[in-house]
């Protein structure tokens, strides 16, 4: 079982959203894998 906050929770949604790992639903209340493109974590 992971054992974080909320606010890391959030943290760790933004920086994928932001590096196009994850969509985030326009309501926020859900988000979406994205297809992989190469190297997702080279980035």
């Amino acid at each position: 079982m992971l054992k974080r906050s909320g606010t890391e929770f959030g943290a760790g949604i933004k920086y994928a959203v932001e590096r196009g790992w994850l969509d985030l639903h326009e309501s926020g209340t859900y988000v979406r894998l994205l297809t992989p493109g190469d190297d997702l974590l080279g980035q």
